[in-house]
């Protein structure tokens, strides 16, 4: 038995969608409302939610947890009001409810930044679906984590917990409400990090947040976040994936403004044991080798990139802006090609961005480009073959 919990408050623009999507998998659908004014829970009842009152205290943890305490079935899916499972996912999940060796499985977000490119999206793995066990708790009052983790768990039960091919939507990012949820995001972290001092993961998230809204606040986030950063810079693996981030940052800030310790060589030596799939690294990476002018390397980088976004076979365990994988990584690739002159390569890569509205304008001007230096080197071989 499959029990679907959802958080919500005010939620009537979205809860219709994503009760859809998830009708064919419930068997029974848990909402736990934090104080909606609107038709948020008549649209629940509608759909058969038992529903659940919780106070809001500006803690999403703590509403979880009192979610999953009201859930019969023996397992839980996660999904949030922003988010719809996608129709082809619901066979993969009936069949991963039915592996008796599985105590949790992760499954694939799609994060969408642009509504009108439903084609364009990053994926991360989250860890969603698992089993009802007395010892599940999140902690973390944005951002969830298990603890203990679920991992842990697995082990004392003799199970694992092992990754599917399930795929829910979120759309929360890419739509109206997106500095509104950036504002929660951000009295959430900082309420967290005021409860719980220094944590690494939630001063990233933190630093993160501000970035995206511009707010210079970032800044001294960030350097708290780096200095913290600084214990783990001679382990082999990362104290956190969300470390990519910050690696990301440190790559683009002047080698005078590093801080100390860190210097560009050593943050590319990170990114590289750390994240060699990491897209957001390799981006930066190949822009770099670029403003060296070392074209070739810039095009293995830029080729790799590309690539990656076709299979889906970059680093997931951080979202990020997909469009580093769509038409501006061709336009770069391109730029590398022609700076290599490979004319005939570059063309293959512009001509079908002709098509594309946005892009338009600089294809043309650089298969123009292209075309008066294959001209000159036409001329060239006639003025050789006459002497």
């Amino acid at each position: 038995m499959l029990s679907v919990c959802l958080i919500a408050k005010n939620e009537e623009a979205n809860l219709e969608k994503v009760l859809s999507s998830i009708k064919p998998v419930a068997d029974e659908i848990v909402l736990t409302d934090t104080g909606s004014t609107d038709r948020t829970v008549e649209i629940a009842i509608e759909f058969g939610a038992r529903i659940c009152h919780y106070e809001w205290h500006d803690d999403l943890s703590a509403a979880r947890n009192y979610c999953y305490k009201q859930a019969k079935g023996d397992w839980i899916f996660w999904i949030d009001c922003d988010e719809i499972l996608l129709p082809e996912s619901v066979e993969t999940m009936k069949q991963c409810l039915s592996r008796e060796d599985v105590f949790a499985f992760l499954i694939l977000r799609q994060d969408l930044t642009d509504l009108d490119r439903p084609d364009l999206y990053s994926e991360m793995w989250l860890p969603r679906l698992f089993r009802n066990h007395k010892d599940i708790y999140l902690q973390g009052c944005h951002h969830e984590q298990f603890t203990p983790p679920l991992t842990d768990i697995a082990k004392q039960e003799g199970m694992v917990v092992e990754t599917s091919q399930i795929r829910i939507r979120h759309t929360g990012f890419a739509g109206p409400k997106r500095k509104e949820k950036f504002q929660r995001d951000v009295t959430l972290l900082e309420r967290e990090l005021a409860k719980r001092p220094g944590q690494l993961y939630y001063q990233i998230e933190l630093f993160r947040t501000l970035l995206l809204m511009g707010d210079e606040r970032w800044k001294s986030v960030f350097s708290e976040a780096a200095e913290n950063l600084k214990k783990s810079i001679d382990d082999e693996k990362p104290p956190t994936p969300l470390s990519s981030l910050l690696l990301e940052t440190l790559l683009q800030l002047p080698e005078s403004e590093l801080l100390k310790g860190f210097t560009r060589k050593r943050v590319q030596a990170l990114a590289q044991r750390w994240f060699p799939r990491s897209a957001p690294l390799l981006w930066v990476l190949a822009r770099q080798d670029y403003e060296k002018n070392q074209f070739a390397v810039a095009e293995k980088r830029l080729r790799q990139l590309i690539q990656m976004g076709k299979e889906h076979s970059y680093d997931r365990s951080v979202g990020f802006d997909p469009h580093i994988f769509a038409e501006e990584a061709h336009m770069n690739l391109a730029a590398c090609l022609i700076r290599q002159a490979k004319l005939k390569d570059a063309t293959e890569i512009l001509e079908p961005l002709m098509l594309n509205e946005q892009y338009k304008q600089a294809a043309a001007q650089n298969l123009n480009a292209i075309k008066e230096i294959q001209n000159k080197q036409t001329k060239r071989r006639r003025k050789r073959r006459r002497k």
